[in-house]
Parts: C-alpha cells; structure tokens; sequence
C-alpha cells in the first residue's frame, strides 16, 4: 500500500464521520436521545492513590477540552498526537497547506493549555 491509499483512505473515513457527526446534531436537535458526549466518552480508570486519581481528573478535562474543540482543530490535533502523522501527511489527508496545519495544532494546544489552566492544573 502506498502513503497516498493510506492518506486517501482517511479522508474518505473523515469525510463519512464528519457527515455522521452532523446527521447527529441535527437529529438530537429535533428529538434528543442521548448525551452527545456518551458516543465518544472514553472510560477513565480509577486508582486509589491520590497522583492516580489527580492524572484520571487531568485525563478527563483534557478529553472534555477536546471533545468541545471544533473539528478543524480536534482533527490534526488527533491525527498528529494520537495516530503519529506528520503535518504533511494531515495536510495531504484534510487538503489543507501545511502550514495551516501547523497554525491548527498550535492553536488546538493552546487551547488545552487554557482548559488546564482553567481547572487548576499549573503549566507543565
């Protein structure tokens, strides 16, 4: 498989969830059914101990920050954190320049940054 199946792949998959993302809203709009959140809630494990539990608290706002971004800063920041992309690789796969990629993921950090900070977590 070469980079640019791969790379055209994921922007079919992006594409087609990006569509759901939308049917979604507009139907719990009409008639609501569930929490938005429950569909992409991650379960947190829980630790006895005090770091355990302050990292399962950071874990969460950090999930909550994300998951309130909006897409065109949530999805590199999600393709370059948690797939591995490089930015060329996003830009090819959200057909952006590359450079707006960058600007995106540092725009989507410092809006994590803010969330932490706004929670009490110091600067790391």
């Amino acid at each position: 498989m070469t980079p640019s199946f791969f790379a055209e792949n994921f922007a079919i998959a992006a594409g087609k969830w990006k569509n759901m993302r939308c049917k979604l809203f507009r139907r719990q709009s009409i008639a609501p059914e569930f929490p938005l959140e429950d569909w992409t809630k991650t379960a947190i494990v829980q630790s006895p101990t005090e770091d355990a539990a302050q990292n399962a608290i950071q874990q969460q706002v950090i999930h909550n920050a994300v998951v309130e971004m909006k897409d065109k800063f949530r999805i590199p920041l999600i393709l370059h954190y948690f797939d591995n992309f490089q930015t060329e690789e996003i830009a090819q796969v959200c057909n952006i320049p590359v450079g707006t990629v960058k600007s995106r993921l540092h725009k989507a950090r410092a809006l994590l940054k803010k969330s932490l900070a706004k929670e009490g977590f110091p600067h790391e």
